[in-house]
């Protein structure tokens, strides 16, 4: 599969943002990987989110596209001439995308779509795995500081008064 920019996007459940979890290949002036930040209204990318089909678009096509989103003006710019985007769904979400790039100005045609689909279905999967992996791990976190802070409460309702006050006023954190 010829390409000269990958780019694995990952998007929140409300879909209203956008994390590149890989960048590789030709680079712009501001990476975002691992920043999340919001989805871009780019209807290229919007349609083959909400529709989830894979979207191909080569040489005048994509200047066509290009000319409509600063984004795509500046990968344009370093010599994208070739798009391939296509939806990473799991149980019938979109939880992100598989974005291929290529200077070659007719990089992508049916073959290249059909391989790219699979490839989506399977990073699709990791993709929300790790998402739930992340939630969970966040929840856990949270829970460890709450019982914690219980703890703490608690402590100070056992307090006796025969204990000097201010011992039993310790900072809840």
């Amino acid at each position: 599969m010829p390409f000269d920019r990958v780019v694995v996007t990952a998007f929140d459940e409300d879909l209203n943002e956008v994390t590149d979890v890989l960048v590789d290949g030709l680079s712009l002036e501001q990476e975002t990987i691992g920043i999340s930040y919001p989805l871009p209204e780019s209807k290229i990318q919007q349609n083959v989110i909400l529709n989830q089909q894979t979207l191909v678009a080569n040489n005048s096509v994509y200047q066509e596209l290009a000319a409509r989103s600063v984004a795509e003006v500046q990968r344009y710019n370093i010599g994208s001439r070739s798009l391939l985007m296509t939806p990473l769904v799991w149980q019938g979400r979109t939880v992100g995308t598989l974005n291929l790039r290529s200077k070659d100005p007719q990089a992508y045609g049916e073959h290249q779509r059909e391989l790219a689909e699979q490839i989506a279905a399977q990073i699709a999967g990791a993709i929300a795995t790790s998402k739930q992996y992340a939630l969970l791990k966040k929840e856990s976190v949270e829970r460890e500081r709450l019982s914690k802070q219980n703890d703490t409460i608690a402590d100070w309702s056992n307090c006796q008064f025969n204990f000097p006050f201010a011992r039993c006023l310790q900072p809840v954190r």
